[in-house]
């Protein structure tokens, strides 16, 4: 039980890992949509369960609310911003990395349609944890393809290749980071003053603090089941 719950340090190879980030087998590309489609899936239950923005999402709405732009184009800039990071981290984008905001967005779009939005309190705090699982479980499964990383999932890799950080580690520094931020912006008044985000709820919170510890633990069960 206690090997179950390891963690991997970095992203295992894996026998479907592709030979290039822009060529691949069609079972490595099958595997990748799956996985983009299921992390898509995951993000939308959280969304419905109605507690709390996704870190990059406070952040995003943290700029709008400073910038007076819409959230979609501050999520654009962002993505953007993310990739930018990239250049010292040595990471470069790939096929998956296309795919990841293509595939993504269906799967949002769809998930949010069909999924119910509970008004019970437990059982929206257990979407929350189903949530999480279900991006972690992805993310094991599209990483693990060598297509290149999504944006924002490229920074916690570029940290464990860069710097030798565990992967669990990496992604917390980084969730935690953009609450943070995107917490102080939205409760900043037009006059630079500070004030308290109103985008942060408990899904935030415990979706900053668990995600990171359980993409280490499914990277880690699938580089040993691989």
């Amino acid at each position: 039980m206690r090997r179950f719950f390891t963690g991997a340090r970095s992203v295992p190879i894996t026998s479907w890992r592709a030979p290039s980030q822009w060529r691949c087998s069609p079972r490595t590309y099958l595997i990748l949509v799956i996985g983009l489609y299921l992390y898509g899936t995951g993000d939308a239950i959280i969304i419905n369960a109605t507690l709390g923005a996704g870190p990059w999402v406070v952040f995003a709405l943290g700029v709008t609310h400073v910038t007076g732009l819409s959230v979609a184009y501050t999520t654009f800039i962002l993505s953007l911003f993310a990739v930018i990071c990239w250049i010292p981290l040595r990471q470069k984008p790939g096929l998956g990395t296309i795919s990841n905001a293509v595939v993504i967005s269906i799967a949002i779009g769809v998930g949010t349609a069909v999924i119910p939005e509970p008004s019970n309190l437990y059982i929206r705090i257990l979407m929350v944890v189903l949530g999480i699982l279900t991006i972690a479980v992805a993310s094991a499964l599209y990483l693990t393809c060598g297509l290149g990383a999504g944006p924002r999932d490229g920074l916690m890799t570029g940290m464990n290749k860069r710097f030798g950080v565990p992967v669990g580690r990496a992604r917390l520094v980084v969730e935690v980071t953009v609450v943070i931020l995107g917490w102080l912006l939205s409760g900043m008044p037009r006059d630079g003053s500070l004030g308290l985000g109103k985008n942060v709820g408990l899904g935030t919170a415990l979706f900053a603090l668990l995600i990171g510890r359980c993409v280490a633990v499914t990277l880690g069960f699938v580089g040993r089941r691989s």
